[in-house]
Protein backbone atom coordinates (compact mmCIF):
# COMPACT_ATOMS: atom_id res chain seq x y z
CA UNK A 1 0.00 0.00 0.00
CA UNK A 2 2.73 2.31 0.68
CA UNK A 3 4.44 2.42 -2.78
CA UNK A 4 1.39 2.58 -4.52
CA UNK A 5 0.80 5.84 -2.67
CA UNK A 6 3.44 7.60 -3.50
CA UNK A 7 2.96 8.70 -7.32
CA UNK A 8 1.08 11.95 -6.71
CA UNK A 9 2.40 12.38 -2.84
CA UNK A 10 6.26 12.79 -3.83
CA UNK A 11 7.39 15.67 -5.40
CA UNK A 12 10.99 17.05 -6.36
CA UNK A 13 12.47 19.80 -4.85
CA UNK A 14 12.55 22.97 -6.96
CA UNK A 15 14.86 23.08 -9.92
CA UNK A 16 15.38 19.18 -9.81
CA UNK A 17 14.49 17.95 -12.80
CA UNK A 18 15.86 21.25 -14.33
CA UNK A 19 19.41 20.94 -12.78
CA UNK A 20 19.72 17.18 -13.89
CA UNK A 21 18.70 18.40 -17.32
CA UNK A 22 21.36 21.06 -17.68
CA UNK A 23 23.95 18.66 -16.11
CA UNK A 24 23.24 15.78 -18.37
CA UNK A 25 23.55 18.35 -21.51
CA UNK A 26 26.91 19.42 -20.39
CA UNK A 27 27.92 15.68 -20.04
CA UNK A 28 28.39 15.22 -16.61
CA UNK A 29 28.20 11.84 -15.15
CA UNK A 30 25.60 11.90 -12.77
CA UNK A 31 25.32 9.49 -9.49
CA UNK A 32 22.33 9.04 -7.01
CA UNK A 33 23.73 8.10 -3.52
CA UNK A 34 20.82 7.41 -1.00
CA UNK A 35 20.21 5.49 2.17
CA UNK A 36 16.76 5.13 0.93
CA UNK A 37 15.72 1.21 -0.27
CA UNK A 38 15.77 0.50 -3.90
CA UNK A 39 12.21 -0.27 -4.49
CA UNK A 40 11.37 2.91 -2.61
CA UNK A 41 13.97 4.56 -5.02
CA UNK A 42 12.60 2.92 -7.97
CA UNK A 43 9.36 4.20 -7.52
CA UNK A 44 10.51 8.04 -6.42
CA UNK A 45 12.42 8.00 -9.28
CA UNK A 46 9.37 6.99 -11.97
CA UNK A 47 6.91 9.44 -9.84
CA UNK A 48 9.18 12.34 -10.28
CA UNK A 49 9.98 11.92 -13.73
CA UNK A 50 13.74 11.22 -12.91
CA UNK A 51 14.05 7.54 -13.95
CA UNK A 52 16.64 6.91 -15.70
CA UNK A 53 18.47 10.21 -15.18
CA UNK A 54 21.46 8.69 -13.58
CA UNK A 55 24.29 6.27 -14.81
CA UNK A 56 25.09 5.50 -10.99
CA UNK A 57 22.49 4.32 -8.45
CA UNK A 58 23.31 3.57 -4.89
CA UNK A 59 20.87 2.65 -2.70
CA UNK A 60 21.46 1.57 1.27
CA UNK A 61 21.14 -1.77 1.63
CA UNK A 62 24.03 -2.40 -1.41
CA UNK A 63 26.76 -0.45 1.12
CA UNK A 64 27.99 -1.89 4.76
CA UNK A 65 26.96 1.36 6.44
CA UNK A 66 24.54 4.28 5.85
CA UNK A 67 25.51 7.95 6.03
CA UNK A 68 27.69 9.47 7.65
CA UNK A 69 29.67 6.92 6.96
CA UNK A 70 31.53 7.37 3.56
CA UNK A 71 30.37 3.87 1.54
CA UNK A 72 27.41 5.11 -0.22
CA UNK A 73 29.68 8.07 -1.93
CA UNK A 74 32.73 5.65 -2.65
CA UNK A 75 30.72 3.73 -4.18
CA UNK A 76 29.17 5.97 -6.40
CA UNK A 77 32.19 7.08 -7.45
CA UNK A 78 33.84 4.10 -8.32
CA UNK A 79 30.54 3.46 -9.86
CA UNK A 80 30.97 6.47 -12.53
CA UNK A 81 34.96 5.44 -12.20
CA UNK A 82 36.08 9.04 -11.26
CA UNK A 83 38.14 9.73 -7.57
CA UNK A 84 35.92 11.48 -5.26
CA UNK A 85 37.29 14.15 -5.17
CA UNK A 86 36.70 14.90 -9.00
CA UNK A 87 33.49 14.30 -7.04
CA UNK A 88 30.53 17.04 -5.74
CA UNK A 89 27.56 15.72 -3.92
CA UNK A 90 24.65 17.83 -3.15
CA UNK A 91 23.40 17.59 0.51
CA UNK A 92 20.26 18.52 2.42
CA UNK A 93 21.38 16.83 5.30
CA UNK A 94 23.99 17.20 7.85
CA UNK A 95 24.59 12.96 7.99
CA UNK A 96 24.75 13.51 4.07
CA UNK A 97 27.00 15.91 4.39
CA UNK A 98 29.61 14.21 6.79
CA UNK A 99 29.38 11.12 4.49
CA UNK A 100 30.22 12.92 1.40
CA UNK A 101 33.10 15.04 3.21
CA UNK A 102 34.35 11.37 4.84
CA UNK A 103 34.60 10.48 1.29
CA UNK A 104 36.82 13.17 0.34
CA UNK A 105 33.77 14.90 -2.10
CA UNK A 106 33.09 18.60 -2.32
CA UNK A 107 29.89 19.37 -0.91
CA UNK A 108 27.11 21.70 -1.70
CA UNK A 109 24.21 21.49 0.97
CA UNK A 110 20.86 22.21 -0.40
CA UNK A 111 18.63 22.45 2.75
CA UNK A 112 15.18 21.72 2.92
CA UNK A 113 12.60 23.12 5.22
CA UNK A 114 13.29 20.38 7.66
CA UNK A 115 16.59 20.47 7.46
CA UNK A 116 17.86 23.94 7.25
CA UNK A 117 18.11 24.45 11.18
CA UNK A 118 20.12 21.42 11.50
CA UNK A 119 23.71 21.76 12.80
CA UNK A 120 26.10 20.07 10.88
CA UNK A 121 25.29 21.65 7.04
CA UNK A 122 28.78 24.26 7.71
CA UNK A 123 30.76 21.18 6.58
CA UNK A 124 29.31 21.40 3.50
CA UNK A 125 31.75 23.67 0.86
CA UNK A 126 29.16 26.06 0.57
CA UNK A 127 25.00 26.32 1.79
CA UNK A 128 23.03 26.98 -1.46
CA UNK A 129 19.57 28.56 -0.77
CA UNK A 130 18.01 26.03 -3.82
CA UNK A 131 19.16 23.79 -6.12
CA UNK A 132 18.68 27.06 -9.01
CA UNK A 133 21.83 28.03 -7.58
CA UNK A 134 24.14 24.69 -8.58
CA UNK A 135 25.11 25.47 -11.70
CA UNK A 136 26.58 29.35 -11.02
CA UNK A 137 28.40 27.62 -8.21
CA UNK A 138 29.82 24.85 -10.28
CA UNK A 139 30.84 27.32 -13.35
CA UNK A 140 32.24 30.12 -10.59
CA UNK A 141 34.42 27.14 -8.64
CA UNK A 142 35.53 25.68 -12.49
CA UNK A 143 33.85 22.26 -11.96
CA UNK A 144 32.07 22.64 -15.49
CA UNK A 145 34.84 24.47 -17.44
CA UNK A 146 37.02 22.46 -19.75
CA UNK A 147 39.83 22.42 -17.36
CA UNK A 148 37.68 21.72 -14.43
CA UNK A 149 37.14 18.00 -12.30
CA UNK A 150 33.76 16.76 -13.36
Amino acid sequence: HFFAALPGRLHPMPGARELVTALRARGVPLALATSGHGRYVDVALAALELEGAFAVEVTGEQVAAGKPAPDIYLSAAAGLRLPPAACVALEDAPNGVASAKAAGMRCLAVPNAMTADLPGLDRADAILTSLDEVLAWLDAAGWLSAGGSG
